[in-house]
This record gives C-alpha cells, structure tokens and sequence, in this order.
C-alpha cells in the first residue's frame, strides 16, 4: 500500500508539472508533453508516412516580445533550441546552418538565401548525429518573419528528410 501511494506521487508530480521532458541536449521526450514553449520546439519524425514527414510542434513559432529580459534597456539575442525525439533513428545535419538554417522569406530550402545574423549549431556530445540544434540571433524589429530549414537524416540512410517552417518575432 505504501508503495502504490509513492509510487502515485511520484508519477502525478513527473507528469503534472512538466512540459515536454528535456534531457539536456540529448533529445525531448514524446511521451510527457504539455504545452508548447517557443525557445525550445520539438521536431517529431511521422513514419506512418512514406516517406517519413517532420512535423515542429508549433508552426509558426511565435516570439512574444514579453520574452525579453525587461532588467536591460537592450533586447537579448534570441535563442531557440530545437530538439528531435530523445529515442528517435533521426538526427540532424551535424553541419553549423544546415541542420536548422534560417532563410530569407523570399527563398526556398532548395535555394536557401541564408540570414547571416542567425546562427545555428549542433549540440550535444554526439556531434555525428546532433538531436538537438540550437540557434542565436540579435532581437530583430517587431514583425520580423523568419523561414528556416530543417534538415534531419535517418541514422544510416543518405537520404534527407527536409521541412521550411516559419518563426515570427512579435
């Protein structure tokens, strides 16, 4: 009896209280999710497609300007830290501004023209094949509207699974 009561504590505080479950860079855990933060959106791969489809889970990603740090006069840099699913056979391009590339609204991923003020590398200790991916860039104006790639390979396959969603700074 004492057990089953712990152990319903603790489950209730593990899935009561957390947003998609982080682990580190490592990748996001699908199971525990309740509400979208738009720093850190996750990337899940949909097999049950042929060929398999990325899906961000929130599309655009809006950033609110409450985000910033209201402490300073000068607006932080934006930071967004996409993930892919902790157990998933994905993982991103491990190339800086290729696995996730901002673009110019104007262009395609096919012919990206990229936005030099954005930066996006690889995290995690597996730099080979990076499930997470982050991005930086100076608080832009207003109503800026970004395009952005994302690209992710199945481990072992050459073949890219390619997305182009969008991130609006409000």
């Amino acid at each position: 009896m004492k057990k089953s009561i712990l152990f319903a504590a603790g489950l209730t505080v593990v899935l009561g209280g957390c947003a998609s479950i982080r682990f580190g860079d490592s990748g996001f855990q699908p199971l525990v999710f309740s509400r979208y933060e738009p720093r850190t959106p996750n990337i899940a791969v949909v097999e049950t497609t042929q060929p398999a489809q990325l899906v961000v889970d929130q599309d655009p990603i809006v950033i609110a300007k409450e985000s910033n740090n209201p402490q300073t006069n000068a607006p932080p840099d934006v930071v967004i830290t996409f993930a892919l699913p902790l157990t998933a056979k994905y993982f991103f391009d491990p190339t800086p501004n290729k696995g996730i590339l901002f673009i110019d609204p104007q262009s395609t991923c096919e012919k990206p023209t990229p936005i030099d003020s954005v930066k996006c590398v690889p995290q995690g200790t597996d730099q080979n094949h990076p499930k997470t991916f982050q991005c930086t860039y100076p608080r832009p104006a207003p109503s800026t509207r970004y395009h952005y790639c994302v690209v992710v390979y199945p481990e072992g396959s050459a073949q890219k699974l390619q997305l182009d969603p969008n991130v609006w700074n409000d």
